[in-house]
């Protein structure tokens, strides 16, 4: 099985810098990130919180911006370091974009902001990568008291499906660029795995060409959107998956990392060192079905 392709193709840098431990300069990063309002007139925001050891100069920078022009900021999103304006995110050098200058920050918790807003039918934007770096990461937080390290090898599996759906199944069907959430379905805590099965679509009896995206829209909570790779261009029967078929999917949440592995491919990883994980399951421009997993 090689969906792992799909993610790998489309997700490359994205995960690799998700996966990527101890490199100098990154406070925090996430991505893929699709900026969209709900309605004209609306607002919404998205936030990716940071920690300081120590005081230390911040900025902000994203890669693989799209929808965004340079010269047009009334429709860009606005950038924040915690109640700092940093200007527009505008697409600049093929589709990067870095804030003006750098902030001196102290030690302690942080937040970089976009905050969306639209006046008249908004325009949906998107960006591959968003980051949060220093040139002087700070020393490392004191110890803390050791704690018995979970057996990653053997994650405690559950299968519990949202008593909010009586058992049931659901399908999110989404072909207009929206994405459609089937909202927190676990919480995962180091050194577990919850397990569901998905159907995935097909487009005249073929698979389609799909990729899979992390992300933590706030604090305690990752949202995993499966979408189509607009990017492959190879034969997309190559992925492995068989379409129109209840596939096992598994999430485990230890040292450090959420794994997530479809079906035999194998996982992609990326770092989520947080305490717990309230998962949320979404898709964008595809039919994925959803259902619990077998006993």
């Amino acid at each position: 099985m090689r969906i792992e392709r799909a993610w790998s193709l489309a997700l490359l840098a994205a995960l690799a810098a998700l996966a990527a431990p101890g490199r100098a300069g990154v406070l925090a990063e996430t991505g893929p990130l699709t900026l969209a309002l709900a309605g004209p007139d609306s607002v919404t925001q998205t936030s990716l919180p940071f920690h300081l050891g120590a005081p230390a100069r911040v900025w902000a920078e994203a890669a693989g911006v799209k929808g965004l022009e340079s010269g047009r900021s009334g429709e860009a999103p606005e950038a924040f370091l915690d109640d700092q304006y940093l200007g527009p995110l505008l697409a600049e050098h093929h589709g990067s974009w870095r804030s003006p200058e750098a902030l001196d920050l102290g030690a302690g918790d942080h937040v970089l902001l976009l905050r969306c807003s639209s006046v008249g039918i908004p325009k949906p934007c998107g960006l591959a990568r968003l980051r949060v770096l220093s040139d002087a990461p700070g020393p490392p937080d004191p110890p803390q008291p050791a704690a018995a390290a979970p057996d990653c090898g053997h994650p405690t599996l559950s299968r519990r499906w949202p008593q909010r759906l009586h058992g049931q199944g659901l399908v999110l069907s989404v072909l207009s660029g929206r994405s459609q959430s089937a909202g927190i379905l676990a919480r995962l805590r180091p050194g577990q795995a919850w397990a569901c099965r998905v159907r995935l679509p097909a487009s005249e009896g073929r698979p389609l060409p799909l990729m899979a995206g992390f992300t933590v829209p706030q604090p305690g909570r990752g949202r995993l959107l499966v979408s189509l790779d607009r990017d492959f261009h190879g034969d997309a029967a190559a992925l492995g998956y068989t379409p129109e078929t209840w596939e096992p999917l598994t999430l485990t949440l230890c040292g450090g990392r959420l794994s997530v592995a479809l079906a035999e491919a194998p996982p992609f990883q990326v770092d989520y060192p947080g305490p717990a994980l309230d998962l949320e399951l979404a898709a964008q421009d595809v039919e994925l079905g959803l259902k619990p997993a077998l006993p």
